[in-house]
């Protein structure tokens, strides 16, 4: 990880007179659904819904809209952990189901949790997570 080394002068208190911003190579996430609708991951937990409702526990999380009738509207959450994100069903009607790069199907029952895979179906609806590139 490439760092920059940064001078500031400091005050007759020995305080800096302001706090500077670190500089890290963080991956960038994205959620594309079939239709090519695209969602910049800006949160490490993000909540996914026809119309998400915020949850006190997690109170930076993300909220994303998804405009599809089979997705209930507090569907799921994606939460990153070090360099993978997991996907937990919140009691939807219609399910989350992770598929995996060889095309196995597992769906997660209600309030169940596993690492998500580059494909997801909430209801009918594909989701993709992207990594973007750098």
């Amino acid at each position: 990880m490439a760092r920059s080394a940064v001078s500031a002068s400091a005050d007759d208190d020995g305080d800096f007179d302001a706090t500077l911003l670190a500089h890290r190579n963080r991956p960038r996430w994205s959620l594309v659904t079939a239709g090519g609708d695209e969602f910049a991951l800006r949160s490490q937990v993000v909540i996914l819904g026809r119309r998400p409702s915020p949850d006190p526990a997690h109170s930076g999380a993300q909220l994303v809209a998804l405009d599809d009738v089979t997705v209930s509207k507090t569907h799921a959450r994606l939460e990153l952990r070090g360099d993978e994100w997991h996907v937990v069903d919140l009691g939807s009607t219609n399910g989350v189901v992770v598929v995996s790069v060889t095309g196995t199907e597992v769906e997660l029952a209600p309030g169940g949790e596993a690492p998500a895979a580059e494909r997801l179906l909430l209801g009918d609806l594909e989701l993709r997570l992207v990594r973007a590139s750098r």
